[in-house]
């Protein structure tokens, strides 16, 4: 779906309505290092809720496009757009998602399976422990 007028980036949504798959979403740790979620699903007319991915990167400082361009999530879940509206975040741009082979959560062939549910403030601690800590959801506790 494309939008009816040009998006400039940054910008912090209020409805889920104006994001696009691929968006990037970088979130700083209390350390001061930063990590990125991107948006992976969209449901067309859903206001609130969306898929968040949470993308194998760690750095100094805010992500560019570049940098975590075909990156495969480590983790994908269903979150709301709370995480703009009250945790204050910004999408800064927009890359291809490297999810092939993800089932997919909006879709015909999805019923009966589960997926992972992100409150809002847990999207972002958890990509806050990912930025503070280097650790990811793939390796071992």
């Amino acid at each position: 779906m494309t939008p009816i007028t040009p998006r400039t980036f940054p910008f912090s949504p209020h409805s889920a309505t104006s994001l696009m798959v691929g968006d990037l979403v970088p979130v700083q740790g209390l350390s001061g290092n930063w990590a990125c979620l991107q948006v992976v699903e969209v449901r067309p007319l859903k206001r609130k809720n969306f898929i968040v991915a949470l993308l194998p990167w760690r750095g100094g400082s805010a992500p560019g496009t570049a940098e975590v361009a075909g990156l495969v999530p480590l983790e994908r879940a269903l979150t709301r757009i709370e995480i703009f509206t009250e945790g204050h975040l910004q999408v800064i741009g927009n890359a291809e998602p490297n999810d092939a082979g993800q089932e997919r959560w909006y879709g015909p062939l999805y019923v009966g399976r589960t997926t992972s549910v992100w409150g809002w403030k847990a999207t972002i601690r958890l990509a806050q422990d990912v930025a503070d800590s280097g650790l990811s959801l793939a390796d071992p506790a």
